[in-house]
Formats: C-alpha cells, sequence, structure tokens
C-alpha cells in the first residue's frame, strides 16, 4: 500500500518548539481489524507484527495480514523468535505462527495440551524470549517453553511483566517487590525493593550500570549500588500524573515513554526532553500501548486507536505550527546564533542549535508577512510587506517604508549598495557613514511590483513581475534611472507572461515561463529554451531548481523534492514547498531548511534519508491460479505440473518510511525489466512450458530477490516420451531408409525394364522403319513393276492390233498364218503366268494377308477375281487393269460387276475404296 493513501499518514508535527521526526499513522481502516494494538514486534525477515484486539496482524510494508487466534481471541501478547516463529498469546490460548513455505502463517498451539486447569481462566499479556526459553505469563501465572515442552513456574504471589535486563530476570511481584530469578530457576527477593511492592511496575530498563524502574504512578527510580533512588529528572513528577505504561532505550541512546494520558515523552541521554508526541499535536491517540524499535531505527507506537510510526532513521525533522501561531514559512537564516523564519504573520527568533522549551517569539515590530530575511555583510535584513528592517536580536528597525520588500541583491563591482524589489517597482540601499545599510532612493522608470532579481553577464538587470511580464533593465551609472528597458512577451517565445520567475544558476541566468526554461542568447538578442538545466533533462512534470552547498541543487516539484549531487540523486523527500514562493535555505555547512506551509523541515546533510542498504524485496506468495487456485512453497525451486501456467506473485519490501516502487522481470518468457510501478505483484498467464526465473528489485535498493520454477510439459511432452519420439523417429528413420533403398531399387528395376523396353520398343521402331522401308521399296517396286507391265501389254495390244490390221489388209494365206502366229505370241506375252507369279510375289510382300483375308472371306472368288481384287487394291483404273487381264474395258467392268456381287458390296459402295481399305 502506498504510504501516501494512509490516512494521516505523514503528520510532521510540533511539540513546544521543537523540531521533532517525521510520523506516519496508520489508524484502523488502513489496516483493516481492531482499534487496540497491545503489543509490536518485529520478525527477521523484516516484516511488523502486531498484538491486535481481532488477531495477530502483519504488515510487510505493502499489504497487511490478520491472523486470528483459533477461537478469535484477543491477541494480548506478541514476541518474535530469530528463528522465525511469532509467539503470541491470548485467553486461554498461547503458542507460536509459523511461516508453512507458501507465504503463510499457521499456527501452533502450546497450551492445547497442558495440563494445567488453571489456563483456562488465565489471560497471557505478556511474552519474553531469553536465550532458548519463551516465558508466557499472565498476572498469576508464568510458564516456561523450552525443548519442545511446556510447563508451569512456581511463583512467590501475583506478578507484573518479567524482564530481562542486562543478563538479570526480573520480576515484579505485587505487594512484595522486585524478585530475580537465580541459575536454578529460583526466585529470590530483591533487597531493598521492598517499598515498591505497592507500586505498580511497568517496565525496567538498564541504567548507568544499574536499573531504571518505571512505575505506573509513581515515577521512575534509578537502582545504583544496591540503593534505589527517584530518578533526578524534572519530567518525573509530571510522569507521576500521566500513568506511564511503556519505556524504551533508542538505539541512538535516547529514552522513549509512553504514557496513557499524554503521548510520547523523547528524552536524551541526559535526560532532557527533546520532543513530545500527543493526540494535539500529531499522533492518533494519547494512549501508547506499545513501544518497539525496528531494524531500521524507527520507532512503532502500538496505541488505543490504531498505529505509529516515528521516522527516527530519517535525516528529515519537523517543526510544525498545528496552533497557527507561526504560520506559512516563507524565509529562513541563521545569524548571530539564533535561527530566524520569516512567515506570514511576522519574523520569529528563537536559539539555534536545539535549545528545548524555547519557543520561537516574534522580532519586536515585525508582524505581518516577512517575505526575506538575508544577511548582508555582517547585517541582517529583513524584507517585509511593511518595508524593510535591520535586524538585530529580538529587535528590529525599520530602515524603508517602501511596501514589500521582496528580493534584495548585491551591485557588482559596489560593495557598498543592494537593490530590492518591492510592490511599487525597485528601491537602492546604500550603507551610511557608519556602515549601517539605509534606504537611498526609487529608481526612476520602472514602477511595476518586482518579485526576483537578477544580474546578467553584460550589466543588464532582469526583474520578474509576479503577476505579469520579464524584464531586462540598463541603469545609469548613478543607479537611479532606467536608461533603456526592454520587455519580453509571447511574440519572444515565452509560452506565457504570467508568472515568471528569474534566478541564477551556477552562472547561468535563466526565466522559467510555465513549464519551460529560457535564457538569454546575447550573440543573436533573443530568449532561447534550454532542454537541460544544472545537467539534467528537464522532465515532463513541472519543476523548479535550487542550488545548494557544494555542488548540491535541489529539483522541486509540487509534492516533493528532489536532492542531487552533480552526478546523481541523493534521495526523494515527501516535502511540498510553498507554491510560487519555494524556498530552500542552507543554515550551515550541514543543515538544510525547507519553508512549508505550516512551519519547516531540517534536513541534516550527514544523515543519508534514503540509506536503505542492500534490502532485497522479499517474495511473500506465490498463488497458482485455475478452477482450484492454491498457493505455491517458496522455500526452494518449484515444479509445476502441466496446465498450471498462470501464476501470480506477490512481493513487499520491508521498509516502511518510503514510498516504494518495484521492476521485475520473467528470465524465459520475457527478457528485459518492465517498467517502475507501485503495484507489488504480478500474474503470468498461459506461460509455456519450461524453466523461469523470476526477478524483482525495490527502487530502494540494487539488491534482487528470485525464485525459479519450471512448468512441467504434459505427458506426451515429457523427457520420457521425448526419448521414445526420439527411439520412434530413429526407427522410422531406419524404416524410411529400408522402405527407400527398396523403392530406390525398384525404381531401379523399373528404369531397368522401362530402358529394356525402350530399347525392345527402339529397335522394333527400327524394325517398322526398315519395314515400312522395305514396304515403300516394295510398293515402289510393285508400283514400277506393274507400271512396267502395263506398259509392255499395252505395246503388246497395240502392235496385236496393228498385226490385225495389216492382216485384215492382205490375203496372203502365209501372211495370215504369219500374223496369228504373231498375235498367240503376243497373247502368250501378255497372259504370261510368269508375269503374274512375278506380280502376285511383290505384292504379297506389300499386302501379304490380303489375299488370304479376302479368300477367307469371301471363298467363292476365283483366281481371276483375286487378280482383279489386286489390281483394284493398287488403285488401277479400268483401262490400266485391261492390257493385265488382256480384256477390253467393258470386259474389266463385267468383271468389276461380278467382284461387287461376290462380295455382297453395296451398290452404293466404292469398290476400289473397299479394297483399298481392305
Amino acid at each position: 500500500m502506498r504510504l501516501s493513501l494512509i490516512l494521516f499518514l505523514f503528520i510532521p508535527m510540533l511539540a513546544g518548539a521543537v523540531e521533532v521526526p517525521r510520523v506516519i499513522n496508520f489508524p484502523p481502516p488502513a489496516y483493516q481489524a481492531q482499534h487496540q494494538n497491545w503489543m509490536v514486534a518485529q520478525a527477521p525477515n523484516g516484516f511488523m507484527y502486531f498484538a491486535n484486539s481481532a488477531g495477530l496482524l502483519e504488515y510487510d510494508g505493502q499489504r497487511w495480514t490478520l491472523y486470528p487466534l483459533p477461537e478469535g481471541q484477543i491477541v494480548r501478547a506478541l514476541a518474535c523468535s530469530a528463528d522465525g516463529r511469532i509467539f503470541t498469546g491470548g485467553f486461554a490460548e498461547f503458542g507460536y505462527w509459523q511461516g508453512r513455505g507458501d507465504g503463510q502463517l499457521e499456527y501452533h498451539s502450546l497450551s492445547a495440551g497442558l495440563v494445567d486447569a488453571k489456563i483456562a481462566q488465565e489471560e497471557i499479556w505478556h511474552i519474553l524470549l531469553v536465550g532458548e526459553k519463551v516465558f508466557f505469563q499472565s498476572f498469576s501465572a508464568l510458564y516456561q517453553y523450552g525443548s519442545g515442552a511446556v510447563s508451569s513456574l512456581s511463583l512467590p504471589g501475583n506478578i507484573m511483566y518479567l524482564r530481562e535486563v542486562a543478563g538479570r530476570i526480573l520480576l515484579p511481584v505485587i505487594g512484595q517487590g522486585l524478585y530475580e530469578r537465580d541459575a536454578q530457576g529460583r526466585f529470590a527477593f530483591l533487597p531493598g525493593s521492598g517499598f515498591l511492592g505497592d507500586m505498580t511496575i511497568m517496565d525496567i530498563l538498564p541504567y548507568r550500570e544499574g536499573l531504571l524502574v518505571c512505575t505506573n504512578r509513581d515515577g521512575l527510580f534509578t537502582y545504583q549500588g544496591g540503593q534505589f533512588m527517584p530518578w533526578a529528572n524534572p519530567l518525573n513528577e509530571s510522569l507521576k500524573t500521566l500513568q506511564l505504561n511503556k519505556a524504551l532505550w533508542l538505539p541512538d541512546g535516547r529514552l522513549a515513554l509512553g504514557t496513557i494520558i499524554d503521548g510520547l515523552y523523547c528524552l536524551d541521554e541526559n535526560g532532557r526532553q527533546v520532543f513530545h508526541l500527543n493526540r494535539a499535536n500529531g499522533l492518533q491517540d494519547n494512549t501508547i500501548l506499545a513501544l518497539c524499535t525496528s531494524q531500521d531505527g524507527n520507532l512503532w507506537l502500538g496505541l488505543d486507536q490504531g498505529i505509529s510510526l516515528l521516522a527516527l532513521s530519517d535525516a528529515l525533522s519537523y517543526f510544525n505550527d498545528q496552533s497557527g501561531r507561526i504560520g506559512a514559512v516563507y524565509t529562513a537564516a541563521f545569524h548571530a546564533g539564533l535561527l530566524y523564519i520569516g512567515t506570514n504573520h511576522g519574523l520569529f527568533a528563537k536559539p539555534w542549535p536545539l535549545q528545548p522549551g524555547r519557543p520561537f517569539r516574534l522580532v519586536e515590530g515585525t508582524p505581518g508577512q516577512a517575505w526575506e530575511v538575508r544577511a548582508f555583510d555582517g547585517q541582517l535584513l529583513c524584507g517585509h510587506n511593511d518595508g524593510t528592517f535591520l535586524v538585530q536580536g529580538q529587535r528590529a528597525t525599520k530602515i524603508s517604508d517602501v511596501t514589500g520588500g521582496w528580493a534584495t541583491i548585491s551591485v557588482p563591482g559596489r560593495p557598498d549598495w543592494l537593490l530590492q524589489g518591492a510592490y511599487t517597482g525597485i528601491i537602492a540601499l546604500r550603507k551610511d557613514s557608519l556602515g549601517a545599510w539605509r534606504f537611498s532612493h526609487r529608481l526612476d522608470g520602472f514602477q511595476l511590483p518586482a518579485k526576483s532579481l537578477a544580474w546578467d553577464g553584460q550589466g543588464h538587470l532582469w526583474v520578474s513581475n509576479p503577476y505579469r511580464g520579464l524584464y531586462r533593465l540598463q541603469l545609469d551609472e548613478e543607479l537611479r534611472t532606467v536608461i533603456e528597458l526592454q520587455s519580453f512577451t509571447k511574440a519572444d517565445g515565452l509560452p506565457s507572461e504570467l508568472r515568471i520567475s528569474i534566478q541564477m544558476l551556477n552562472s547561468q541566468l535563466l526565466a522559467r515561463a510555465g513549464n519551460d526554461y529560457w535564457r538569454w542568447d546575447e550573440s543573436a538578442q533573443r530568449l532561447q529554451k534550454v532542454e537541460e538545466v544544472l545537467g539534467r533533462r528537464l522532465p515532463q512534470e513541472p519543476c523548479g531548481f535550487i542550488l545548494g552547498l557544494e555542488g548540491e541543487f535541489f529539483r522541486v516539484f509540487r509534492d516533493r523534492v528532489q536532492w542531487f549531487k552533480p552526478d546523481t540523486m541523493i534521495a526523494e523527500l515527501p516535502l511540498a514547498l510553498i507554491p510560487d514562493y519555494e524556498q530552500i535555505i542552507a543554515l550551515d555547512e550541514h543543515t538544510y531548511l525547507f519553508c512549508l506551509h505550516q512551519g519547516y523541515a531540517l534536513l541534516d546533510r550527514r544523515r543519508h534519508p534514503g540509506g536503505y542498504g542492500p534490502i532485497a524485496p522479499i517474495i511473500t506468495q506465490l498463488r497458482i491460479l485455475g478452477r482450484h487456485s492454491w498457493l505455491a512453497g517458496l522455500s526452494a525451486p518449484l515444479s509445476l505440473p502441466p496446465g498450471r501456467n498462470v501464476l501470480r506473485f506477490s512481493y513487499t519490501l520491508p521498509q516502511f518510511t518510503a514510498d516504494c516502487s518495484f521492476r521485475y522481470q520473467l528470465k524465459g518468457f520475457d527478457e528485459g525489466w518492465s517498467e517502475w510501478e507501485q503495484t507489488a505483484s504480478r500474474e503470468f498467464a498461459a506461460l509455456p512450458p519450461g524453466h523461469y526465473r523470476f526477478e524483482v528489485q525495490s527502487s530502494l535498493s540494487p539488491t534482487i530477490a528470485a525464485f525459479e520454477f519450471t512448468i512441467q510439459p504434459p505427458w506426451y511432452r515429457s523427457r520420457w516420451m521425448l526419448l521414445a519420439y526420439i527411439l520412434l523417429l530413429a526407427a522410422a528413420a531406419f524404416l524410411l531408409e529400408r522402405w527407400q533403398q527398396g523403392r530406390l531399387r525398384r525404381q531401379r528395376r523399373k528404369l531397368e525394364v522401362q530402358r529394356q523396353r525402350e530399347l525392345h520398343q527402339e529397335r522394333i521402331r527400327a524394325r517398322n522403319e526398315q519395314l515400312q522401308m522395305d514396304v515403300l521399296n516394295k510398293s515402289r517396286e510393285l508400283a514400277n513393276s506393274t507400271s512396267s507391265l502395263i506398259r509392255k501389254n499395252e505395246i503388246l495390244l497395240q502392235i496385236k492390233e496393228e498385226l490385225q490390221s495389216l492382216k485384215n489388209k492382205t490375203n496372203d494365206s502365209r501372211l495370215n498364218r504369219y500374223f496369228n502366229s504373231l498375235s498367240r505370241l503376243i497373247d502368250e506375252h501378255i497372259s504370261n503366268e510368269d508375269d503374274w507369279q512375278l506380280f502376285e510375289a511383290n505384292f504379297n510382300q506389300v499386302h501379304e494377308v490380303f489375299f488370304k483375308k479376302l479368300k477367307a472371306e469371301f471363298p467363292e472368288l476365283t483366281p481371276g477375281d483375286l487378280r482383279l481384287a489386286a489390281y483394284l487394291k493398287m488403285n488401277l483404273a479400268s483401262k490400266e487393269i485391261g492390257p493385265l487381264l488382256n480384256i477390253s474395258l467393258r470386259g474389266v467392268e463385267n468383271k468389276r460387276y461380278r467382284l461387287r456381287k461376290k462380295i455382297g458390296l453395296h451398290p452404293d459402295a466404292n469398290l476400289t475404296e473397299f479394297l483399298m481399305a481392305y
């Protein structure tokens, strides 16, 4: 939980005009439990525990957690052991709480098995840890726990709180006095303490080689050299009426005394009061029920109405004017042993350093608004609403009636002159003949309000108006008249002409307008916007700069102040200065004073306010989310089953006086740090299986906390299954290889068969081509031979016709016989069977199955029909067939007719085409 969100969280208080530490209040609504907090203790891990009326209350710096007792009893007593156990006690119950490993506490009762009927009526009010032993006590019973066993101790009577002081165990016995426990565990009366029997002893502390006995209504007593004496302190008498309840030595040697009626008193080692806090000046309640110093040196208060924390380790201390008598502080100075503060109520002074009981006193003659108090040449001047005063001790002498002395500066090279910005212009102050500052004159030519003044390197005087305007003035030699005035507006680049301020920062004059800073560029004769101031880039948020000592400076925001050395930021301070009048004054070489609305704060440069050391954040909880969410242990690396991949980490840093931011990274998932954020938890969803390392770091420490965990993969992605997958993959690869080899062999065989087939087909193709060539040649030869035969027969027929013509022209019988003999010879040659056989042989070579197929299909065909069919197959015309058959054209047609009938050819069909396609 952010500190700034807690009600009444930051309330620096005034106690008798004394600077006090910061008080952080935690009201019941902040921690969500009952009002009363009976005891406070801190565990070794830094967590704070409170015995609350509702149960055991835990605060880790970010979250409050309540652990009720088994039957909801009030937790009255509390103690934390070095082994991390938290012992608690209440009505009829005592035991201890111990972490389960998942960030939660688990209760173990020690009284449940106790054979003692008395415990059922007892209420445990106090727990004391002594070595390995734990003592639980009520006002009439005392139980000892050690070596795993609980025993009841015999007592000399009813008792108050058992104490260990410098190795001695002391027991106040009501009505008797003090008893001391010896080595055998027996209680022996402490001589001389009998007079304490009628007193209620609340605490016993070590004191100067002796004891300091603190009673409820009778004050404090010292025990030294065997004698008891009332404590010689002026406060002792007052404590008799305030009901002292708790006492505690602080780590720095101071004494804290908590009362029932009037809050907390803090005394130094010499017994002088340092401060007093009560409800009237800041605590939530006057009743102090518990005191506890934490590991960081701060003081926790258990109250009847809440919890408070005093930030004693802070370098800051506070003076706060709750009464309103002092008012808002606008200026301050340390001069001649006095601390002066200028407020809206006047100029106040008190001795400084701290002198308890010496309040601020109004400097005579200075009521009203004091704007500036500053020493010039050993003389303290106060710029005031009513004019300007020369201050000497608790008295002030007015040296100027010009109202509103806002700011005073020296004149370079002229040590006897000062210039002051006022409500109605600028005035000059000058030393008189005795060396005292006195009013000299007003400057002519500028009568506007002048809130701040500064000289540049060229001798010009820069002036800012508190309402509107920025000016550069050139003065005459006598510092009486403005001889040149230049005004700057939005036309010169300024974002606004309102509320402009000027200041010198490391010899550089800067003007602040709005959120921007500007400097004067002498060469360009214009204002130039700057991006860096004092080596730091300007943030987006508006801020101002104030110089400190030895190169230090402050960056002032609306609600905080950052303290820098030249190369690094020292700390961030939870301070809100007065807007438009931000002032941080170095009182001496060790102390800064911050002007606040209701007082001031002091910063001791010797104490580092951010000194938290190498404290690592603590990962407090890991919650596994899902249908059935559960808390995981954080004591060792965690292995999560498959599917448990939605995780929420909670973490904290056990420090309690500063706002803390965190950043994280989950190595193995999103490498790189996140942005800083105030949230103290982080959820990761749908994380894939793998090994992860969660790291978290706080903004207050460089140390990193880490937790490693593994999300197991599902069974089908486990290591064994991965091995099985590898084996299966290897087997599959082997089988694939075998199959591939077989496939390659089959492919080679197939390719070989294909190649053989292709070779065979190539050979067949070549043979077919050869056959085709042969057939073509034979066809050509057949055609040639047939053509020759036709030509021969035609010639023979012509010769025969010529012989027949000659025969018809002669009657010579001898010649006729000769002609007849020649005709027969010609007919023999025309019908020569050898010609047909040669033709048939050539024809069969070209058309080898023609005759067989034709005769098989048409067996009634005669040789003459077959011869005609062969000639028609060769597409010979009838006039070419006639000579071959030695018949006339008509005879050929008759033979064609008879052939058509024998083969049953349709009348419309072409016989030649039929036979050519046959």
